[in-house]
């Protein structure tokens, strides 16, 4: 079993979108509080992004807001997560919310929160970490890319046993306990000063082409 203290939470901070997808963000935000996890986010306050941050704030959790100077200005910052990263680049806040957490969710979202997603999943694939990725499938919305994956795999782009490294999840109770099937990442061992750099072995199935 996984242990998980962290949860980078990808998702949407359009004010446009129809109003059904904050109820189980809401939910998810409260419940993620109350088993003791930290949030970790994109640092908004507009959008799913504002709803995550607000319902985890309501139910009493510590979250770590990350964001750029640019998408502040589009996207705001809640002034209730008190630690609150701004960084130049998004290339920056992609790296922190990866490397501030142990465990992906992926809500519904748009253009960034696909990048954000696949910048998880794909590091994944070539095997450097181990982190699980679960991807909440409210209403049906990532129908279209679990599609999208399946045919990959199918054409060859990519192996059958890359279905391990994510999961989907129709049901909100069904997150947590997905999260936490996914098998534990291998610890690192300290790397003495001047130890020679060892390479990270590539999945077998990887063509040398």
């Amino acid at each position: 079993m996984t242990k998980i203290k962290s949860i980078s939470v990808y998702c949407g901070s359009s004010c446009k979108i129809d109003k059904k997808y904050h109820a189980p963000t809401r939910e998810l935000g409260a419940l993620l509080a109350q088993k003791g996890f930290r949030l970790v986010y994109g640092g908004g306050d507009t959008g799913l992004m504002g709803t995550i941050s607000n319902s985890f704030m309501d139910a009493g959790g510590k979250a770590l807001g990350i964001t750029t100077d640019y998408l502040e200005k589009f996207e705001g910052r809640n002034p209730r997560v008190k630690n609150t990263k701004i960084v130049k680049t998004m290339g920056e806040r992609i790296n922190l919310l990866f490397q501030d957490a142990d465990a992906f969710i992926v809500l519904p979202g748009g253009f960034g929160t696909l990048e954000e997603l696949f910048s998880v999943l794909a590091p994944k694939q070539i095997g450097l970490h181990k982190k699980p990725i679960v991807i909440a499938n409210f209403f049906g919305y990532w129908d279209p890319l679990r599609h999208l994956l399946t045919r990959t795999i199918e054409d060859g782009f990519a192996s059958e046993e890359d279905k391990k490294l994510y999961a989907f999840v129709d049901k909100i109770e069904d997150l947590i306990p997905t999260l936490l099937s996914f098998p534990p990442p291998q610890e690192k061992l300290p790397q003495r000063s001047g130890a020679r750099r060892i390479r990270l072995p590539f999945p077998s199935w990887l063509p040398l082409c």
